[in-house]
């Protein structure tokens, strides 16, 4: 069964599509699927939060695509929106086979960008770790310009 968010979370789906634009994040396209709507969670200090998740359904094999956009908020309003992207390269690990991943997180809280690359570090002794690298906006729009996604 899929999921809709247009009704639970308005504020926050395609009709805030406007807002992201000002922003510089993606807009939600009408084609991504709802696959986690206002699921509850709680940060450290205890405080209820909600987020709500789509997935991109159109992708091409082989290529690399935005992959996913989650939106978490409160009851005051949006707290952070996360867009993924997966690239092409596949490795081997320990605990089995990852995909290098671009995550652009925007903090509304603080206005703040964090940009994370998920890829493959090779320790002194050969084992390929999945590890995690933080990265300037100039990079990640290197390697999403590299990766052909706008």
């Amino acid at each position: 069964m899929l999921l809709s968010c247009k009704s639970e979370t308005p504020k926050y789906g395609m009709e805030f599509n406007e807002e992201r634009e000002k922003i510089g994040l993606p807009a939600l396209n009408e084609e991504w699927i709802c696959v986690k709507k206002n699921s509850i969670m709680y940060d450290e200090a205890g405080n209820k939060r909600f987020t709500s998740t789509w997935i991109n359904p159109t992708r091409e094999k082989n290529k690399p695509y935005h992959w996913l956009k989650s939106v978490s908020y409160n009851i005051y309003g949006i707290l952070t929106e996360t867009n993924s992207y997966k690239g092409l390269n596949i490795y081997a690990t320990i605990d089995g086979t990852s995909r290098e991943a671009l995550w652009v997180n925007y903090y509304f809280v603080d206005n703040q960008w964090r940009y994370v690359l998920a890829g493959q570090e090779i320790t002194e002794d050969g084992y390929s770790l999945d590890s995690r690298f933080v990265m300037t906006k100039e990079e990640t729009d290197s390697i999403l310009k590299f990766w052909n996604i706008e």
